[in-house]
């Protein structure tokens, strides 16, 4: 009987696909549809591979390769333990315990996964990239084989990832120069070693851009500026066509242009063809704007309407925008002329705003000029009472009990009766009939604590009392008669 030596170990665990080598001792003559037998041990059934799933190969010297495909297919989903049965020369080599010459044996015992094989984990191809400075990046990696975990490592300054199955997201926003920066995707599935793959990423300068600016007057003789705004810090910028001997020059935020307007010009006259041009250091043409602006004699300056006067606390905060209450062109200058700015204030030469924290009490009354070339005026003096804390009105002595009225004009001040406190408190007068006698009117200044009586007949009688309030209490002063006597 011919014996069968098989290169594999007694029992394996093959997944999918079972490859074997037979060493015979004798020539064979080749096999046929159905030498080859698959015998499940737990209950000795046979399964036939089919001609498709079964590669014989003969590798000379009587050395065959026996190759096994789709396991699964033929076996179906089990984990059994199979010998595998094989005809020669019309003899079957099918058990183990058939043993030739020097231990060779004439069957192979195996176990079948039915586990599918595991897809290698892999990291799709991606570009490197290009980001605008100021711009959200999305870059979406796709992986495969199901890894546990996946990261990227790397100077992503403004960005980070996160592992959403099967895609590692990598979002974020360009927020300084870079260029080719490298950094490497990591992507990990148990306890194998991490695959990885490189990329690189530059942060790229936006292009400039002039904003939009609204049409301009131009006063002759100026002094006149324009900031026309242009993003992206441009290499080059230049005004040209009509801009009447103006000067131009780079501004923090893009352009200033600035300088007189010949006074000599007779009569306004109004162009659309003033000229901005953003050009790269090569001296490329990027962006081009354009502003309309008007010509006109300058305006003298005039004040209106400043707010006045002013209560606060030592301590408090303030802000006050001149250029608010201040017409004139061009624009004047606001300078402080007489008087003293509070303590803890400031005027800033520029904007003209006047602000700070109230660092100490007393009385304040400063007066500002505002001057161009057409003209200077000074404002009215603003007002400034600055204390340390607000108080409560409190009544005082030397009120009068009984108050004789002998004219139907006759006023009375009973302000001199009250402390009215900080800030000054309201006046209010109430006043009711005695009895037996008529009614008539009490009116009182809310503020100035003045009173006087109207609708009077002479024997008329009324009893009446004061108080003053604020936003820290209230005073109130005896009852008084009111007694009308024409």
């Amino acid at each position: 009987m011919p014996i069968a030596v098989w290169s594999n170990e007694p029992t394996t665990t093959v997944r999918g696909t079972l490859t074997l080598r037979v060493m015979f001792d004798e020539p064979v003559t080749g096999f046929a549809a159905g030498d080859l037998r698959l015998r499940r041990t737990s209950d000795n059934r046979n399964y036939v591979p089919t001609s498709a799933q079964t590669t014989l190969t003969d590798l000379g010297s009587n050395l065959w390769e026996i190759e096994i495909t789709d396991l699964v297919s033929l076996l179906g989903q089990q984990n059994n333990d199979f010998l595998v049965r094989l005809r020669a020369n019309s003899v079957f080599f099918q058990t183990s315990q058939v043993n030739g010459p020097s231990g060779a044996r004439d069957s192979q015992s195996f176990s079948i996964d039915t586990n599918p094989a595991p897809v290698p984990v892999a990291i799709s191809a991606f570009a490197n990239q290009n980001v605008t400075i100021g711009t959200d990046m999305a870059l979406d990696i796709n992986i495969t084989g199901n890894p546990d975990s996946a990261w990227i490592e790397g100077n992503l300054e403004g960005f980070h990832s996160f592992w959403d199955d099967p895609t590692l997201q990598v979002r974020g926003t360009g927020t300084r120069l870079i260029s080719n920066e490298p950094f490497t995707v990591f992507a990990k599935r148990g306890t194998d070693d991490p695959v990885t793959r490189r990329g690189s990423f530059s942060v790229l300068p936006a292009a400039p851009v002039i904003s939009t600016v609204a049409r301009q007057t131009l006063y002759r003789g100026g002094p006149n500026e324009i900031i026309v705004p242009i993003s992206n810090k441009p290499a080059l910028v230049r005004a040209k066509s009509k801009w009447f001997g103006m000067k131009y020059e780079p501004h923090s935020e893009g352009m200033r242009i600035f300088g007189d307007v010949p006074a000599a010009a007779d009569g306004d006259f109004s162009f659309a063809d003033g000229v901005i041009e953003v050009l790269a250091q090569t001296g490329e043409l990027i962006d081009e704007g354009e502003i309309g602006f008007d010509v006109v004699d300058g305006i003298a300056p005039s004040w209106f309407d400043i707010p006045d006067p002013y209560l606060n606390l030592v301590g408090e905060s303030f802000s006050l925008d001149l250029d608010v209450y201040v017409s004139g062109g061009p624009a004047p200058d606001i300078t402080l002329v007489s008087g003293t700015i509070p303590d803890g204030l400031s005027l800033n030469a520029d904007s003209h705003l006047l602000s700070g924290n109230f660092s100490q009490a007393g009385i304040f009354a400063p007066v500002f000029r505002a001057q161009n070339p057409s003209g200077s005026v000074d404002s009215e003096e603003i007002n400034f009472t600055v204390v340390d804390e607000y108080t409560a009105p409190r009544f005082l002595s030397g009120m009068p009990a009984n108050w004789l009225v002998v004219s139907a004009t006759q006023t009375w001040d009973v302000s001199q009766f009250f402390d009215v406190g900080v800030p000054a408190g309201q006046f209010n007068a109430i006043a009711t009939p005695r009895p037996g006698h008529g009614s008539f009117t009490v009116n009182i200044n809310a503020t100035t604590g003045v009173m006087s009586v109207s609708g009077v007949t002479d024997g008329d009688q009324m009893t009446c009392h004061v108080t003053v309030t604020n936003s820290e209490g209230s005073a109130r002063s005896h009852d008084f008669l009111i007694q009308i006597v024409l």
